[in-house]
């Protein structure tokens, strides 16, 4: 909330330092620490980028105030070199690719439920990871001003959608697939800017935030109810045991499909109609991406909550105290009602989170792009979307409605893949982290070992030569010294007869 860029990056830097702590709350397990790391390592690497972006303000526009910054833009920025503007924004898309998990930094994201699910609902899936979206959309006109960060920025949210949504698909840890789903999600809020509508994707931040806290933390509900475990193919019929956590669970997962008149029904209808006015294929993989969303959504939940219980766990759930299920309850109220912030033309036409945005930046630097779309297709929009999502919803849900642990066969071709997460995490270790382990044990041993300890030990290896040496000349023997002097003071006569000579 920091007028001033600085500002805003000590922030940026404390919810990192304060998510490398949670993530490896139970750091006596060396997974739990790994995941600390890691996530502490990715975001190092997207920070460089805002870091990038703080100093050339400073350089060239001499200021790091946002809304002289704002000023800056709105009144021409022939002064200050085109190449520095693009520079800046593209760094500052760099460093959101860190904070909100985009696509290359996005691996610290699904190791980071690693946590408390708590962490996870608060930080991991609500506002921490949304930073980026939110610096942007503050800084939305420096954005504006250079579309080709904005194409980057909407290819960037499309293959982030796409590929976490893919890898959801198959995972069986509950809290992975509500992680993958996030990472998805963030990719949803980039498209809406890379599309150029901020008031989309700020709006898909509030609503986003809603229902996937309540998913993380009935997730918790339902880990806590299982016993820890987390497994979905070991659950299976907790609708009759925690009632009261599968129905908040239930509205959250509507929510997040977009289920009609659900706040992320709102959200996510506006990014794709938004989409669509640029251009159809934008559109038609974005829906894809919410087909999928839907999909993997209702196999979670359905195999949590539906079936016979699949282990003695799931046959000896309990519902959670009250402490944890009144914050369900108020984000399942919140999930339901919070997409009333801002409603399309044809439901209502409300223009909260547009309003805000324009008392933000100024009406002047918030342009429409694309072309208006008639209320007819707005509808058939909003009728596709809706009845897409639903009818691959019903699919899943009847495809795991009765499964069976042990029958699902082996994983093959592209389930195997995504299951594997695609392999990003090992091509990762092949193309960075083994070839960086191998130069910095190459300079260890040249550059530490040889040139620092080599240099130190040398030193002191002369020193103690030196000391030994001279050490022979002290033999304690006072005969021994009356020598040396009488030797010295004959040294010292004839020197002093050569020179006068």
């Amino acid at each position: 909330l920091s007028g001033n860029l600085v500002g805003v990056f000590m922030g940026w830097e404390g919810v990192g330092l304060c998510s490398y702590f949670l993530i490896g709350y139970w750091h006596t397990e060396d997974k739990n620490a790994a995941a600390g790391m890691k996530a502490f390592l990715c975001n190092r690497v997207g920070d460089l980028g805002f870091i990038i972006a703080l100093m050339l303000l400073l350089t060239y526009a001499g200021t790091t105030q946002i809304s002289e910054l704002l000023a800056i833009v709105a009144h021409g920025t022939d002064q200050i070199p085109a190449w520095v503007w693009t520079v800046t924004v593209a760094s500052l898309f760099w460093a959101s690719t860190g904070k909100s998990a985009q696509i290359p930094l996005y691996v610290w994201l699904p190791d980071a439920m690693a946590g408390p699910t708590p962490v996870s609902a608060l930080i991991h899936a609500a506002t921490m990871v949304t930073s980026g979206i939110f610096v942007s959309c503050r800084l939305w006109p420096l954005f504006q001003s250079q579309p080709d960060v904005l194409q980057w920025m909407l290819w960037g949210g499309l293959a982030t959608a796409w590929l976490a949504a893919l890898i959801a698909l198959t995972q069986r840890d509950i809290k992975k697939v509500l992680a993958y789903s996030t990472v998805s999600q963030l990719g949803f809020m980039f498209v809406a800017l890379g599309v150029g509508s901020p008031e989309a994707a700020l709006f898909h931040v509030v609503t986003h935030a809603c229902f996937k806290a309540l998913l993380f933390l009935g997730a918790g509900s339902v880990i806590h109810g299982m016993h820890e475990e987390q497994d979905l193919f070991e659950m299976g019929g907790l609708k009759n045991h925690m009632k009261w956590t599968h129905l908040t669970f239930l509205i959250g997962t509507l929510a997040i499909i977009g289920f009609p008149l659900t706040s992320g029904f709102f959200s996510k209808d506006l990014i794709l109609t938004k989409a669509f006015e640029i251009g159809p294929l934008y559109f038609a993989l974005l829906l894809i991406s919410a087909l999928l969303t839907a999909f993997y959504m209702l196999r979670a939940y359905t195999l949590a909550f539906w079936g016979a219980p699949r282990s003695k766990h799931a046959e000896h759930a309990h519902e959670s105290s009250p402490t944890m299920l009144i914050p369900l309850g108020v984000l399942a109220v919140l999930s339901l009602f919070a997409g009333w912030l801002q409603t399309p033309a044809i439901i209502g036409g409300i223009d909260f989170m547009k309003h805000a945005l324009d008392a933000s930046i100024g009406a002047e630097a918030h342009e429409a792009h694309g072309h208006a779309l008639s209320h007819s297709v707005e509808w058939v929009l909003v009728l596709i979307t809706s009845a897409a999502s639903l009818a691959v919803a019903w699919f899943s849900y009847k495809k795991y409605s009765d499964f069976k642990k042990g029958v699902h066969k082996e994983l093959s071709g592209l389930a195997k893949l995504s299951f594997n997460k695609f392999y990003v995490d090992e091509i990762y270790d092949y193309l960075l982290i083994r070839p960086l382990r191998f130069l910095s044990m190459g300079s260890t041993k040249a550059v530490d070992e040889k040139l620092i300890n080599g240099s130190v030990h040398g030193l002191n290896d002369g020193v103690k030569i030196s000391g030994q040496l001279i050490g022979l000349l002290h033999t304690g023997n006072i005969q021994t010294y009356a020598w040396y002097l009488a030797f010295g003071t004959a040294v010292a006569l004839l020197c002093g007869w050569a020179f006068y000579l």
